[in-house]
């Protein structure tokens, strides 16, 4: 899946992805980032509302793994099981969330037990940067499980 068909993948199936204005950035195996301007995400102080970092934070990961997913050519509905995050600073302009995939060996184990078991856990963290300086950092529990397409 490239950055331009996740894009509009979020954007047709998460429509709040569109009313954010969010951009793919990046979209590979090594890991996905996106990005977000101010203005439909800010809050009454002028910078970026803090329900904003935690989303643009959570769909990077999903995307980790959604794609990850697809490229081993599993069908599976991710869903978050558990998230924190950190507020750090204020976030004064465009927001950038960057995921790295996790370690070929932690994929493995996440691709087996959903092969195996039906399901599988991984557990992914977020940086969200802001005008050069790190604005919120999300760990979050990502839950990869079959399905047969219904819902």
């Amino acid at each position: 899946m490239s950055a331009s068909e996740l894009e509009a993948y979020l954007h047709e199936h998460i429509p709040l992805t569109a009313a954010m204005a969010l951009r793919v950035l990046q979209c590979d195996e090594t890991g996905i980032v996106l990005a977000a301007p101010l203005p439909p995400n800010s809050n009454h102080r002028g910078t970026v509302f803090g329900g904003s970092l935690a989303s643009l934070a959570t769909l990077a990961a999903w995307a980790v793994v959604h794609t990850g997913l697809r490229r081993a050519d599993i069908t599976a509905r991710v869903v978050v099981q558990s998230s924190q995050i950190e507020y750090l600073l204020p976030a004064t302009g465009e927001f950038v969330a960057t995921c790295a995939a996790p370690s070929e060996a932690e994929w493995r184990r996440f691709l087996a037990m959903v092969t195996r078991k039906g399901r599988g856990r991984l557990t992914l963290a977020v940086e969200v940067v802001s005008e050069g300086v790190v604005a919120a950092r999300l760990t979050g529990s990502f839950v990869g499980a079959h399905y047969d397409g219904s819902l």
